[in-house]
């Protein structure tokens, strides 16, 4: 289920999968976005942007345009071509 700039961000969290195999939680609401990356878990606050939803915290930039994801951790510049792989049901336990 792609993110869509037209439609309301969700609070369904999604599996994003990226090259290299690297893949992460996302969890993208009106005005914050959660990521989670194994153990670690970051909390982004909504910026104003001309290109789709724009996230950011000290930690990490996370950026959502249609089916485009660009997520940039601090330290990180590894995390590239990502894609939301699958929606995660509200009633899993990591969910």
């Amino acid at each position: 289920m792609p993110i869509s700039t037209s439609a309301q961000p969700t609070k369904a969290p999604v599996q994003v999968q990226c090259a290299g195999g690297r893949q992460f939680l996302l969890q993208a609401e009106q005005r914050r976005a959660r990521v989670r990356v194994g153990e670690r878990q970051l909390n982004l606050v909504r910026k104003s942007s001309l290109m789709g939803q724009q996230y950011h915290s000290p930690q990490a930039t996370l950026i959502l345009d249609g089916d485009f994801i660009a997520f940039v951790p601090k330290d990180d510049a590894g995390w590239q071509d990502c894609r939301v792989a699958r929606t995660i049901p509200a009633s899993a336990p990591n969910g």
